[in-house]
């Protein structure tokens, strides 16, 4: 069984319950590496319980009515909370790592296209379409 990489975010398991992975960290006696996770509804009172379940077992599949599902499913459209991660780093986590987003300053500005011409040489004509 492929062992899959498991991020810090949001992931719903088969039976719909949301979670948010904080870290995947190593076990000290045996090596195995083991999610730290957390409810993913944290507005309830009371829920500031952290939980642990094994990287295999998160990422094993279960059987639903016949059919193999993934237990845990990234959702990956889901944004995290700034709320979520200002709890997670009270409490002595780091805060997850993001790409940072990327502007294009110039991405309407007109497009040039390169056209060769018969004598072998390039030439920039403006693009239509642009």
């Amino acid at each position: 069984m492929a062992v899959k990489r498991v991020f810090a975010g949001y992931y719903k398991r088969y039976d719909g319950k949301r979670i948010y992975v904080v870290r995947v960290v190593k076990d000290i006696d045996t090596g195995d590496a083991v999610v730290i996770c957390k409810d993913a509804s944290f507005i309830r009172e009371g829920n500031e319980e952290y939980y642990t379940i094994h990287l295999e077992s998160f990422c094993e599949q279960v059987n639903v009515d016949g059919i193999l599902k993934d237990k845990y499913i990234r959702q990956t459209r889901h944004e995290v909370e700034p709320e979520m991660i200002g709890e997670v780093t009270e409490d002595g986590f780091p805060e997850p790592k993001r790409k940072p987003i990327t502007y294009i300053d110039d991405e309407y500005q007109p497009r040039c296209v390169r056209h060769q011409l018969p004598d072998g040489s390039a030439a920039l004509q403006a693009d239509p379409g642009a």
